[in-house]
């Protein structure tokens, strides 16, 4: 079989704004407005070539897919203060006394490969999937956009088995594994190619201002694929009829070539640098369950409980296994956490407090009773040297409970 799908998507969203004198942001001064008309379009072209056959106790799907994608976006702002008649609003902005006009364009495309093979024995109780993908990002460098991702998986249906017919209240019983590699390439385009921005200097001894350009965005022109290693296993399973059923996966991830923003010194004439660093580790577990509790004609209640729960840790940087503080990464720890100073209590106006706050004074702070006492190395000092790591700022796991009631029409879920 053969089958093509063509999605397209158009955005077209106008902001329009006016702040009078005697508005609160102008404070009686010059009236003033501004228009943003932003025009987005897109498509997704998919080309699908799929071919199945059955030959005894074997089975096999063959899949082949083609897609490209195309976005574009252009954004224009047109801005005045000191708007004359302010009956005009914002639709004469050519009578402002200061005008602005700003624009830009923005475009990105993407085009896939993708093969996948499913091969099946004895009704599908054993099956095989591997597949191949090969996707290009016009948002990466020059010889760095195409990377090709692989994945692999089985799974082995053990209900159907011969041994388990003799039971009634294991209804579905699936063990799986699996590996696969993914890619991220979800930066801003240009990056590759770094920014000007617009800036004005004085000119001829300050006699006139002159517009000019300089970098804004520090160009990297080796950023390529984000890319994640996973394997996985896990089980499905339901009991009495799937009255109760559920699943539970456990995995491993390797992620390397991160795309992150790169802290570096001030004096390169750029804050920071979009760059591949490193690499993190990620493990952990879901568990989804549901339950039909109640299945009348006129009354069904069902429950649905799910639990996840991850453990992220950067295994090396950009210079190998050793903290980047500027950046706040650290070896063996989440890529965001709470790097700050230890709160442990507050100084008390008592002997003891008194007497270690005078410690802490001689060595140029200015305690008294009343203050945040913070954790200090032992020195007497608060220095660089006593900020700690105080914890991720992502859930040690997140957990969730749906009940649903159906009666005679009426839904209702709590």
């Amino acid at each position: 079989s053969y089958r093509v799908n063509f999605g397209t998507d158009y955005y077209s969203g106008q902001e329009q704004m006016f702040y009078a004198k005697a508005s609160t942001s102008q404070g009686f001064g010059n009236a003033k407005a501004e228009q943003k008309a932003t025009f987005d379009r897109g498509w997704t072209l998919e080309h699908i070539l799929a071919y199945s056959k059955t030959f005894g106790q074997h089975s096999l799907n063959l899949t082949a897919v083609q897609s490209t994608q195309k976005f574009t976006q252009e954004p224009l702002t047109a801005s005045g203060v000191g708007i004359p008649l302010e009956s005009q609003l914002y639709y004469n902005l050519g009578s402002a006394t200061t005008q602005g006009v700003t624009s830009g364009f923005t475009q990105w495309t993407m085009m896939s490969w993708m093969g996948r093979a499913i091969y099946g024995f004895k009704d599908n109780r054993y099956m095989l999937t591997a597949s191949l993908r090969y996707d290009g990002s016009s948002r990466l460098a020059e010889g760095h956009k195409w990377v090709a991702f692989p994945s692999v998986a089985l799974a082995w249906r053990v209900s159907e088995e011969a041994f388990m017919k003799k039971q009634n209240f294991l209804s579905n019983l699936k063990l799986r594994a699996g590996w696969g590699k993914t890619g991220n390439s979800s930066i801003d385009p240009y990056m590759t190619r770094g920014g000007l921005g617009l800036s004005t200097y004085v000119w001829d001894n300050g006699a006139s201002e002159v517009l000019g350009y300089a970098p804004s965005i520090m160009a990297n022109s080796e950023l390529t694929w984000e890319t994640t290693k996973q394997w996985n296993v896990g089980v499905d399973f339901g009991f009495f009829n799937n009255r109760l059923s559920g699943t539970v996966d456990l995995y491993l991830q390797h992620t390397s070539d991160l795309l992150l923003e790169r802290q570096i010194p001030v004096v390169s004439g750029f804050g920071s640098v979009l760059s591949n660093v490193g690499e993190t580790k990620n493990k952990g577990i879901e568990i989804s369950l549901s339950s039909l509790n109640i299945n009348t004609k006129s009354f069904q209640w069902t429950t649905d409980v799910m639990f996840y729960a991850n453990k992220e840790s950067i295994e090396s940087l950009y210079n190998g296994k050793v903290d980047d503080i500027g950046n706040k990464w650290f070896i063996g720890h989440p890529i965001n956490v709470h790097y700050d100073y230890e709160k442990i209590g507050i100084w008390q106006n008592t002997p003891e407090d008194l007497a270690e706050m005078e410690e802490f004074n001689k060595n140029g702070a200015n305690f008294k009773p009343g203050d945040i006492k913070i954790w200090d190395n032992g020195d007497k000092k608060i220095t660089e040297a006593d900020r700690k790591i105080l914890g991720s700022t992502s859930p040690k796991f997140i957990a969730s409970m749906v009940n649903s009631i159906s009666y005679k029409g009426f839904d209702f879920s709590i």
